[in-house]
């Protein structure tokens, strides 16, 4: 049976304060990422890659935010699967480095996944903010993420999901969707790219994705 890398990108690492009043300490973080790593690496044919900090010492210490992004671009791009956590982190919007890991990886052709625990519309979320995003356009996510997560499972099995709203059955549906159709990994960025010099109307109708 063929295995797929898998990334989990969220904020879950990230230590939280509990009901309590307590705050997390990060080996407490890390139980609940290696939690939501066991529940992809359940499914037969997921393999899932978690990043270490393992290393970075070695590194000047003005330099090591930076590797650290590249690490995780690199997981982000090379891996066939990244299952994103997009649940509003600290506010209304996802983890803003969580995006750039999904963004990362549909451009690149892997399989974006995203999910969310509680999964609510945008409306719903900023009902009571000053600005009114365009809800008709952005479901539960600002249209450019939610628009490359259609795009990704459109480009890999030619049909689209929406967001799911928990982990598991994000695992379960992708796993069952690889078994019958496959991956087919194709690059969005360089198919956009191979259509810069066309009219940009007619470029998205060439678009194997297009409208």
């Amino acid at each position: 049976m063929k295995t797929y890398q898998c990334y989990s990108a969220g904020p879950g690492l990230f230590p939280r304060t509990l009901p309590s009043g307590q705050r997390e300490t990060w080996e407490e973080a890390q139980t609940r990422v290696q939690k939501l790593n066991a529940i992809i690496s359940a499914y037969p044919c997921f393999d899932v890659i978690t990043p270490s900090s393992a290393g970075l010492e070695d590194w000047p210490t003005a330099a090591r935010p930076r590797v650290c992004m590249l690490t995780d671009l690199f997981y982000a791009t090379r891996c066939d699967i990244v299952f994103a956590d997009v649940t509003p982190f600290g506010g209304r919007e996802p983890d803003s480095g969580t995006v750039v890991e999904a963004v990362s990886c549909a451009l690149s052709g892997g399989l974006l996944v995203l999910w969310a625990n509680p999964l609510t519309t945008f409306a719903e979320r900023y009902q009571d903010a000053e600005v009114h995003p365009d809800s008709e356009m952005d479901l539960h996510y600002n249209l450019m993420l939610e628009q490359l997560f259609y795009i990704s499972w459109e480009m890999h099995f030619g049909f689209s999901h929406p967001v799911f709203a928990d982990l598991e059955a994000a695992v379960n549906c992708t796993g069952e969707q690889i078994q019958a159709h496959g991956l087919r990994r194709s690059n969005l960025l360089q198919a956009l790219e191979r259509r810069s010099s066309m009219e940009i109307s007619n470029a998205i109708k060439a678009l194997p994705f297009g409208p």
